[in-house]
């Protein structure tokens, strides 16, 4: 199986960085269970999906279930878990401080169906029958198909500044390497991160959603388009930026072709 190398070379990593070890009434060797952890993150599966699959590939024997996977990751130390993750990405990023890369912070909802009053669930739009998640916003390095995690920001109900968190994650961001973009969500279009962007003094992109200034523009100017000008959002403090406008190419010739907006300093 070509997980097999991966998952062993995994399970020593984890060993020596983790602090995970073989107990001596253990079921399932090291490498067997990141086999599972692996192929979960490769195929994007739950824990239960991943084991059930691999059943079908391997020996039950030779497949740790769900549960156990769990119980284990559930022991895990978050404190090693994340100094381990922070000094892999400094390792592999060793060399390339000079270098220079375009990143992007991004949102991600993983939904919840649980207790709406535990501290690290946010609100979200309503999908598939909640209006709850676990809400996490991440730093990547993006080069072509490739992307490397470089932070990961759990975000709680209290975190009410995406600011704040764009901030933090810049700081991130120029301790490992130099920025070209910087490319955002567009969650993150509000006066208060635009501003911080500007003052970070670092070149930005960012969808922009349609309220009725952005109609009004796109009305005004859909013959010139694409077209870049200048805008500005709040009210007590205003922010300017460069609002780009453009159609997507779209292959049903007889569909009128979307009008995409986009925020920048470029």
């Amino acid at each position: 199986m070509f997980l097999g190398n991966r998952s062993v070379l995994l399970g020593v990593f984890s060993s020596n960085t983790l602090g995970y070890t073989q107990k001596y009434n253990s079921k399932h060797k090291l490498s067997q269970l990141f086999r599972l952890l692996l192929y979960m993150f490769v195929n994007q599966l739950s824990a239960e999906e991943a084991s059930n699959q691999l059943k079908i590939e391997c020996s039950d024997a030779l497949v740790a279930s769900a549960d156990t996977l769990l119980r284990r990751l559930k022991q895990t130390n978050r404190k090693i878990v994340r100094k381990a993750f922070n000094s892999t990405v400094k390792r592999m990023l060793k060399g390339h401080e000079k270098k220079r890369y375009t990143m992007a912070i991004d949102y991600h909802d993983i939904l919840y169906y649980g207790d709406k009053n535990n501290p690290n669930v946010r609100g979200t739009k309503r999908q598939r029958g909640t209006n709850y998640c676990h809400q996490f916003a991440t730093l990547e390095i993006v080069e072509g198909d490739c992307w490397l995690t470089l932070a990961v920001r759990k975000l709680s109900v209290d975190d009410d500044s995406k600011a704040t968190v764009v901030q933090e994650l810049m700081q991130v961001a120029r301790k490992h390497a130099q920025i070209t973009c910087i490319l955002l969500d567009r969650a993150f279009y509000t006066v208060a991160c635009i501003k911080a962007l500007k003052l970070l003094k670092t070149k930005f992109v960012m969808p922009v959603p349609r309220d009725k200034a952005i109609k009004r523009a796109i009305k005004q100017n859909e013959n010139k388009l694409p077209i870049v000008i200048q805008h500005a959002v709040g009210r007590k403090e205003k922010q300017t930026f460069n609002l780009g406008m453009t159609r997507s190419e779209t292959k049903e010739p007889n569909k009128p072709r979307p009008v995409y907006c986009f925020a920048t300093n470029i």
